[in-house]
């Protein structure tokens, strides 16, 4: 027989509402009194049964929701087990009770919460879980100890052929673990994407294969799954070759190999021939390891040479057209960084051949524009070269100059001979002070064919910002070399040798400026006539 304290406990996990009514409000029986043995209140049992309404109702009545279970489970804990689990956990929520998110976690003992929902199957919660929260660790968390340990959300969903939450984590963690495997199953090499591939193919789940392909980290992709074989079953590359559909092959094959592309390199940095040489390699690299476990058809090595033909030659376009952009098109570096990356961000979107992750867009447009600056470092020029480079730099530094005081040139014409020497005077400043300048190669600038544009910039504004009394040699040689100091303060520690408007003092070289020509002047430098364009200090 029922003790008298504990007739609210019964009528509330029958869910009888009436008499719960009646025990209440008639014969005054505490809303919250514990259960004399269980030590829970009439509102879990409620929970417990699935009763939804006889909650609402012990809720009006004056059950307190936010009672403290202690040692005893929650509320979620009684009501997961019922059909009506999820009606009452959002009941629960909009009533104000916060979700235990200290207990979305997979534990040892499976005592958690989320523990519970994987092993009573309440997927449809877990979805819920999954669009509600946004901690990654929900996801990744895995028992530590037991039968299970190492088994994340993601691999047991896998297991399960859970879709739903496998596309519901795909699209809302993508830090999210596919390589887990949990400890039981290590000797199989049993991981998320393992379970998945020859799944994704014969159940065309082709949302789940290219938000795998194209919007995960590359480090999370084992490529080895996609070309390993199970038993007597094909390799998923090969059930994908046998679809109608070519365009998703032709998808999934580009992507598949990029991502292999990116992972061997080992970040090594290719001129045109070396690219060439390593995308013939990989090539028969890929079909050595589908051959070790798989002898392809005729048909199968056909496309996959012609897939892997054109795939190179895409990659081949897009490097020499990011080459033109970030080499010969010197003007690019005069640009702002956002709007140099962003142009060649429009580049290759233009030339895109797959659609790519941010993460993994950069990384290959990074490999490319390093390559591309690191074969301007090993091209340094003979010194004819650079010499003749200094030659025509001096004319355009000069006509700056005289354009500059163009009025006092109108009235002071000077002579064919004086401006080819002031042409040769600027000519050697520029080679010992600018491109024989010890600062250039710590800007990265060991090519001196290429002198940072907006070092040049800087330099022809200051020279032609000259008085036509300070037009001597160790006045040069000091502009030049300050000039080059100050760019080596801002840009010297980065790893470019361009970047955004150089920032000097004006102040400070106004001043400098200032006494330089002050001290000149008092050596007798005065009209045009005493121009003489020497190489003497």
């Amino acid at each position: 027989m029922c003790p008298l304290n504990n007739l609210l406990h019964e009528a509330a996990k029958a869910g009888t509402i009436y008499q719960i009514q009646e025990l209440i409000t008639q014969q005054k029986h505490n809303p919250n009194q514990l259960h004399t043995e269980l030590g829970i209140p009439p509102l879990a049992l409620a929970a417990q049964g699935g009763h939804l309404e006889a909650m609402k109702e012990l809720l009006r009545l004056g059950a307190d929701l936010n009672y403290d279970p202690k040692d005893k489970p929650s509320l979620w804990h009684f009501a997961l087990q019922t059909p009506k689990a999820l009606e009452i956990f959002d009941f629960l929520e909009e009533e104000g009770l916060s979700f235990p998110r200290h207990e979305l976690y997979l534990d040892d003992e499976e005592k958690t919460l989320l523990s519970k929902m994987v092993s009573h199957e309440r997927w449809d919660i877990i979805l819920k879980i999954i669009n509600r929260f946004s901690d990654v660790r929900i996801i990744n968390s895995a028992p530590e100890q037991g039968p299970n340990k190492g088994a994340t959300l993601m691999w047991q969903a896998a297991y399960k052929s859970k879709w739903d939450v496998i596309e519901a984590i795909l699209n809302k963690f993508p830090d999210a673990n596919h390589n887990a495997i949990p400890e039981a199953k290590l000797h199989e090499g049993t991981s998320v994407l393992n379970i998945l591939a020859p799944m994704l193919v014969l159940l065309k789940k082709w949302s789940i294969l290219f938000s795998i392909m194209e919007s995960r980290k590359l480090a999370d992709i084992d490529l080895k799954c996609f070309l390993d074989t199970q038993e007597d079953d094909d390799p998923f590359l090969v059930l994908l070759l046998q679809e109608e559909d070519k365009t998703l092959i032709e998808r999934f094959m580009y992507n598949f190999l990029l991502r292999s592309f990116l992972l061997t390199n080992d970040s090594k940095l290719f001129t045109r021939e070396t690219l060439c040489v390593f995308l013939k390699q990989q090539k028969h690299d890929l079909m050595r390891r589908l051959g070790d476990s798989y002898l392809p058809t005729y048909e199968e090595i056909e496309d996959l040479s012609r897939l892997m033909k054109q795939f190179n030659a895409h990659l081949m376009q897009l490097f020499d057209n990011m080459e033109s952009l970030w080499r010969d098109g010197k003007l690019i570096f005069l640009l702002p960084d956002e709007l140099r990356l962003e142009l060649t961000e429009h580049l290759f979107n233009h030339a895109a051949f797959i659609n790519l992750e941010k993460s993994m867009k950069s990384q290959l447009i990074n490999l490319f524009i390093d390559s591309h600056r690191q074969q301007l470092v090993f091209e340094e020029p003979s010194i004819d070269h650079a010499k003749e480079y200094c030659d025509k730099l001096a004319r355009l530094v000069f006509r700056a100059w005289r354009q500059e005081h163009f009025n006092f040139f109108m009235k002071h014409p000077i002579s064919r001979s004086t401006a080819k020497d002031a042409y040769e005077l600027l000519s050697e400043c520029l080679f010992t002070n600018l491109l024989r300048n010890e600062a250039l190669p710590r800007l990265n600038c060991a090519n001196q064919s290429f002198v940072p544009p907006l070092l040049l910039k800087q330099i022809i504004g200051k020279i032609a910002s000259l008085d036509e009394k300070e037009f001597y040699k160790s006045r040069l040689e000091s502009l030049i070399k300050g000039e080059v100091v100050a760019y080596f303060h801002i840009y010297g520690k980065k790893s470019k040798c361009d970047d955004l408007s150089l920032k000097t003092k004006e102040q400070n070289d106004e001043l400098k400026s200032k006494k330089m020509t002050d001290d000149h002047e008092e050596k007798g430098a005065g009209t045009i006539n005493q121009m003489q364009f020497s190489r003497g200090g």
